[in-house]
């Protein structure tokens, strides 16, 4: 659902109950990495070391730690340790993945995806990592084909969604692109200023000058609303 911090809090509960659980420790440790809490995840990379070295999991929780320290190799290193233990492993082979494009290596990135793709097809992050690496090599037609698939499974993720638009744009399908502006317009309430002014300038460009304004306006009431609300 993308509730970061009510989900920090039921991890940490669940740390206190069973300091010695791992089960579940690697989606922690994802959260801790998405949260930026390098302090946070380097207690729960050692603490899990402690346990048990040799656990799949663990090596994914030292994995991210590396990641969010930007040492690439390290990381990969680790999750690759992770799939020695475990080649069954979605989670790992997808955060693998996000790895390899970092260091733009995007044959062995698509190579995890679609490890993580035929072990769980249900988990979105695997067929948005290959629609970003297909983008990344200019083949957007494939790109949008892996990104629909994400949009399928979180059709409520505006960023889904402009992924999708973005694709249509480089090729020129505005009325495709505004669709999917539409819809990042409606779910994305964290970034819907943004996909509101690209669905403006649409408008804007198709001549419907009276309809773009409507846009802009929206636009510009939320960013009132909002600098109303944090004066508060």
């Amino acid at each position: 659902m993308g509730d970061y911090n009510e989900s920090l809090v039921f991890f940490e509960d669940l740390r206190s109950a069973h300091p010695s659980r791992l089960e579940d420790m690697d989606v922690f440790s994802n959260l801790l990495y998405l949260q930026e809490s390098r302090d946070k995840l380097c207690i729960l990379a050692l603490e899990c070391g402690k346990i048990d070295k040799y656990r799949a999991e663990t090596c994914c929780v030292q994995a991210n730690y590396y990641s969010a320290k930007r040492d690439m190799e390290e990381s990969i290193e680790y999750f690759k340790r992770a799939l020695k233990l475990n080649r069954s492993y979605p989670l790992a082979w997808t955060l693998l993945g996000h790895d390899y494009i970092e260091v733009k290596n995007i044959n062995a990135a698509i190579e995890c995806y679609r490890r993580a793709a035929s072990l769980n097809s249900r988990d979105y992050r695997s067929w948005y990592g290959l629609g970003q690496a297909y983008e990344l090599m200019k083949l957007p037609f494939d790109a949008i084909y892996y990104y629909q698939k994400a949009t399928d499974l979180r059709p409520n993720d505006g960023r889904m969604w402009k992924a999708l638009a973005g694709c249509y744009r480089g090729l020129r399908q505005e009325i495709d692109m505004n669709e999917c502006y539409k819809r990042a317009v409606s779910c994305d309430s964290a970034g819907r200023n943004v996909a509101i002014i690209q669905v403006g300038r649409i408008y804007e460009k198709m001549g419907k000058t009276n309809t773009a304004i409507n846009y802009y306006h929206r636009a510009w009431e939320l960013t009132k609303n909002a600098v109303s609300f944090n004066a508060q």
